[in-house]
């Protein structure tokens, strides 16, 4: 209490004196013996404490408890374990440490799953397609990232995607104590690394394919490498792999053939001790295209935004970009699908004539560098305030953007680009792509916006310095796909010279049964307006067995969307997604390739198991050795429970007796004055 509640505590204490003695003493003539001094005592308490009530001073109660150190179980959920055999032992290792009466005295046990995702959970199934390790890590950070923990991995130690996770686990103040599911020895095997190979080819031409053949052993050998279509062997070739020479690289170039999707099987010959043959055989998928999109970048000025849309575009085989002055252009306006017009200049007014004419559909970006008064009056779609200022836009992504799917994009952090300060508006229907941002605050005007006029396909990009775009991209993710399928998407659809559908379909034809299969749909009504109000549906037959599946379509962010991933085995479908009531339906190709990540493992990866007790101070031990595990949690000195204490300010008026003892103060000395005839 501070020393004003003091002042007036003591205060009240001279008030509540006051009144007593004036009403007991002074006007009972200066009695206060017997009854009067009971009665003066029973009305100094009540008085006094109404007053310490309306003071309301506060008092500190502190609590002092202990908290015991945590020990989380973290089981790897992947089908790796499982498929060595693993699953039963993990589990009743598991149970064996969150039963045991000692651990659960000196810890907080907390059992989690990881996979493909870090999850709280205690009971595995062992389904995960594949297991990021390095997700443990930062699930960990965000969940105890302050507290004293130990770490119990029951894991094989193979990791199929994300970060590696020894490096990973440098900040992580937690010792970690990989417990080893799978086989340590060594078994000689042969399998494929790996089968690059592009997802297109084009008609009568030949496409490269890269295989990477290993070999795990002591003695040497020569299997054949062989590649098969359907029935027909297309390829191979005897190899040799020793101790020395373990891995093989095999490049060659197949024809394409026809068009159409082309399923290929590449496998390598087996050993007569070999444990794993899964891993033996990789098949993989191409799609011969039976044309190249042909698009004129057109441009009369030198900018890093040409070089990085050129090679942003023909990062996709199915496309060529021939950077174009106006008057090259012009010789031959007609080869073209799109024609993407960079920075229009006063020398394009017959650029703009001619695209016209022939109906070219049209991707305009502009900037810096534009003649706005000329592109004002070429066309009426849009219009753009010339203020002769420059100002910088933030991209804001319009993730609700219904033409094709941007669910894989995040433009997060992407860098302004600079164009015209003044209001862009546009005097047709148009979709907004990318909204711009000023100082934080999205504003509503496009940034990249698409429109359709007739039959002809239109885009407006209002900014340059887009190839910052592209590199910041490479910063963040270690690679361009994320931008190149983003431009890629939007050429695309730009460039298409068909008649808009009312149903539009969005999928990769290739996949494997792991991927998640990922179909979107697009339904719009007759005025080409989206619309959540059908019901769609996709109907799938595969084509050797006949097998038929049927599903419904769920709605989310402006389209129908399904994964199929889990849902249908591996081979090659025809499929028709129906929109009711109107019974408008398109069809398409699917590809599912067999394949499985998680059984390619045949032993649990010791080493890098190792490199992890190593670096967090931990130690490795096998199913075997829980007692010697359970001795070393309980004798570590690191886990200690911490005292902690918590002190809480308390007011007064929250302490319930005193208002019971106000009433019992008046009541008894009300009974008392009745008792005694002074009422």
């Amino acid at each position: 209490m501070n020393s004003t509640t003091v002042f007036l505590i003591i205060l009240a204490f001279f008030i509540a004196l006051f009144v007593a003695l004036f009403q007991y003493w002074y006007r009972d003539k200066h009695r206060l013996k017997g009854i009067h001094g009971i009665l003066a005592l029973l009305r100094f308490l009540t008085v006094f404490s109404i007053l310490v009530l309306l003071i309301n001073p506060k008092f500190e109660n502190t609590t002092i408890f202990e908290e015991k150190p945590e020990l989380v179980l973290a089981i790897d959920n992947s089908q790796s374990i499982r498929n060595l055999g693993q699953d039963s032992i993990a589990i009743n290792f598991s149970q064996a440490l969150t039963n045991d009466d000692e651990l659960t005295e000196k810890f907080n046990i907390k059992t989690y799953l990881f996979g493909e995702d870090f999850i709280n959970g205690e009971v595995p199934n062992f389904e995960d397609n594949h297991s990021e390790i390095s997700k443990v890590w930062s699930g960990l950070r965000d969940i105890y990232e302050q507290n004293t923990s130990a770490v119990v991995l029951l894991t094989d130690g193979n990791q199929t995607k994300g970060r590696d996770y020894v490096q990973s686990p440098s900040s992580l103040e937690h010792a970690v104590y990989p417990v080893i599911l799978g086989d340590t020895t060594k078994y000689e095997d042969l399998y494929l690394s790996r089968v690059n190979v592009n997802r297109y080819s084009y008609v009568n031409n030949q496409f490269p394919v890269e295989v990477i053949a290993v070999y795990d052993g002591k003695t040497t050998v020569n299997p054949t490498l062989t590649i098969t279509s359907g029935t027909s062997t297309v390829f191979s070739q005897q190899l040799k792999l020793d101790n020395l020479n373990s891995s093989q690289v095999v490049s060659l170039l197949l024809p394409s053939g026809p068009a159409g999707v082309k399923s290929y099987r590449v496998k390598i010959g087996e050993l007569s001790n070999e444990k794993n043959t899964k891993n033996n055989s990789q098949n993989f998928v191409v799609e011969v295209l039976d044309q190249r999109n042909s698009i004129a970048l057109i441009s009369s000025m030198v900018h890093p935004d040409l070089g990085a849309i050129k090679k942003s575009l023909e990062s996709n085989q199915q496309r060529t970009v021939d950077l174009l002055n106006p008057s090259e252009f012009l010789e031959d306006p007609t080869k073209y699908q799109l024609a993407m017009v960079y920075q229009p200049d006063a020398g394009m007014t017959e650029l703009f004539r001619v695209l016209d004419n022939i109906s070219l559909n049209t991707f305009y970006i502009v900037g810096n560098h534009t003649n706005w008064n000329l592109l004002n009056s070429s066309q009426a779609n849009f219009a753009q305030e010339v203020t002769n200022q420059k100002e910088e836009f933030v991209p804001n992504l319009n993730t609700s953007y219904p033409i094709f799917n941007l669910d894989f994009l995040s433009m997060q952090d992407y860098p302004p680009l600079e164009t015209e300060f003044g209001e862009t508006s546009f005097n047709v229907s148009h979709e907004t792509v990318i909204y711009k941002s000023v100082n934080g605050i999205s504003i509503n005007e496009p940034l990249l916006a698409t429109y359709e006029v007739g039959s002809r396909k239109f885009g407006l990009l209002n900014g340059e310095n887009i190839w910052r775009w592209r590199a910041h991209c490479y910063r963040a993710t270690g690679s361009f796909q994320e931008f190149d399928d983003f431009l890629g998407k939007l050429v695309q659809y730009l460039g298409d010279n068909k008649r808009k559908n009312r149903l539009e379909l969005d999928f990769d034809n290739i996949n494997r049964e792991t991927d998640p299969i990922e179909i979107n749909a697009h339904y719009f009504d007759k005025g080409f307006e989206f619309d959540n109000s059908a019901t769609l549906t996709i109907s799938l037959t595969e084509k050797v067995s006949k097998e038929k599946f049927n599903f419904p379509l769920n709605l989310a962010n402006n389209s129908y969307r399904i994964k199929l991933g889990g849902l249908i085995p591996p081979g090659d479908y025809n499929f028709t997604v129906k929109a009711e009531p109107e019974n408008i339906s398109r069809s398409g190709e699917l590809t599912v390739m067999e394949y499985n990540v998680e059984e390619q493992f045949i032993n649990a990866d010791l080493i890098k198991l190792l490199q992890v007790a190593d670096g967090t101070s931990g130690k490795v031990f096998f199913p075997s050795e829980l007692d010697s595990l359970k001795q070393t949690l309980l004798e570590d000195s690191r886990y200690l429970p911490i005292q902690k204490s918590t002190k809480k300010v308390v007011p007064l008026i929250d302490w319930k007796y005193l208002l019971f003892g106000i009433i019992f103060f008046l009541g008894c000395e009300w009974f008392a004055r009745k008792y005694n005839g002074l009422i």
